[in-house]
C-alpha cells in the first residue's frame, strides 16, 4: 500500500523502494502470492522509470508464481505490465497480445474496472499501428464503463483521445 500511495503522489521511485521491500519481505516469510504480486508491483515501476529489460524479468516471474499458485487476480495483473512495456518499447503488437491476454481475464473474472482500464490501455499500441477502428471501439467501450462506474477523469481523458483519434483521421483523409 506504502507502494501506491507513492505512485498516486507521482514518486514512481519511491514507490518502487516500497515494491522491493514488501517483495523482500514476502520471500523471506514464503508467501509466493503476495511475493509474484509484489514481483510484478516492482516490474510495473521499473517499467515506468524506464528499465524495461529488467521490469520484463520481473513480470515474467510474476506471472509464473501466479499461475503456479492458480491466482487468476494476480496473472490478469502480471499481463497488463508488460502490455505497457511492449507498447513503451515500440512493439506494439506484442502489446495488444498482453493487453487482450488480460482483458480476458478481467472479463472472466467479472472485474468491470479492471476492463475499462485494459480497454483503456490496449486501445493506445492499436491507435499506434494505425487500426483506428480498432482503437475507437475499445475507448468507447471502455468511456461507458468508466462512465457507468463514475470515473468522470478516466471519461474526460477518453474523449478528449478520441477527439485526438478522429482530429488525426480528419488531417489523414482530408
Amino acid at each position: 500500500m506504502l507502494a501506491l500511495v507513492r505512485e498516486w503522489r507521482g514518486d514512481d521511485r519511491r514507490a518502487l523502494e516500497h515494491a522491493r521491500h514488501a517483495l523482500d519481505l514476502y520471500r523471506e516469510l514464503g508467501q509466493p502470492v503476495r511475493q509474484a504480486r509484489s514481483l510484478d508491483q516492482v516490474g510495473w515501476y521499473e517499467a515506468r522509470l524506464g528499465d524495461h529489460a529488467t521490469a520484463r524479468a520481473h513480470c515474467a516471474e510474476a506471472l509464473v508464481l501466479c499461475r503456479r499458485h492458480d491466482d487468476p487476480d494476480g496473472e490478469a495483473n502480471t499481463l497488463d505490465s508488460p502490455g505497457y512495456i511492449e507498447h513503451h518499447d515500440g512493439d506494439h503488437r506484442r502489446a495488444v497480445g498482453h493487453y487482450r491476454q488480460a482483458l480476458a481475464r478481467y472479463r472472466a473474472l467479472g472485474h468491470t474496472a479492471m476492463v475499462a482500464g485494459a480497454l483503456d490501455h490496449v486501445g493506445l499500441p492499436l491507435a499506434a499501428l494505425g487500426l483506428r477502428d480498432e482503437a475507437r471501439a475499445v475507448w468507447r467501450e471502455a468511456l461507458a464503463l468508466y462512465r457507468d462506474l463514475e470515473c468522470d477523469e478516466d471519461a474526460e481523458r477518453l474523449l478528449r483521445r478520441l477527439e485526438e483519434l478522429d482530429g488525426a483521421e480528419r488531417a489523414v483523409t482530408g
